[in-house]
């Protein structure tokens, strides 16, 4: 299976003729704890991020609440979310799949669903998902602008 995947701050965005699907390598404590440390230092930063005891501890819920186990990509047809660990094996064993902790979480948006998506020359992307209230919004780093719009128009998404 072919990906191109794509790096934001938080997430990897991982885009095939399917799905885009976005992979969180930090949770927002962590991400509030490397800003503290970067602007505060030492212990003052440590305090200010707090002690990360709410990050996530691993294992399965099968698909975040579901009960069910994820299904191969093709079958996914509705916004799905589930951890890492979850991910049908033709991704998780795909060259170029990112190795990410086993608890991280991993959301599949169908690309059936995607009704228009925009992607900035700095990388600004938004995405409208039928469905949703909330559109899919990230940064993609700047140097991998060309990488996702490439991608994007490959696999016929609605890009404006």
């Amino acid at each position: 299976m072919e990906l191109t995947v794509c790096t934001t701050r938080r997430y990897r965005l991982v885009i095939t003729d399917h799905a885009m699907i976005a992979i969180a390598t930090m949770t927002e404590d962590e991400s509030r704890a490397q800003t503290a440390h970067a602007l505060f230092g030492g212990l003052l930063g440590a305090a200010i991020a707090g002690d990360g005891g709410s990050l996530l501890s691993g294992g399965s819920v099968l698909n975040l609440g579901d009960g069910k186990p994820v299904p191969p990509l093709r079958h996914i047809d509705k916004v799905l979310t589930c951890f890492a660990a979850e991910v049908p094996e033709e991704l998780s064993t795909s060259r170029g799949w990112p190795k990410v902790l086993p608890s991280r979480r991993v959301t599949f948006y169908p690309r059936a669903l995607i009704g228009e998506v925009t992607l900035g020359w700095l990388g600004a992307l938004c995405a409208k998902v039928a469905g949703q209230a909330d559109e899919l919004e990230m940064r993609i780093d700047i140097l991998e602008v060309w990488k996702a719009r490439d991608a994007l128009r490959r696999w016929a998404y609605p890009l404006k």
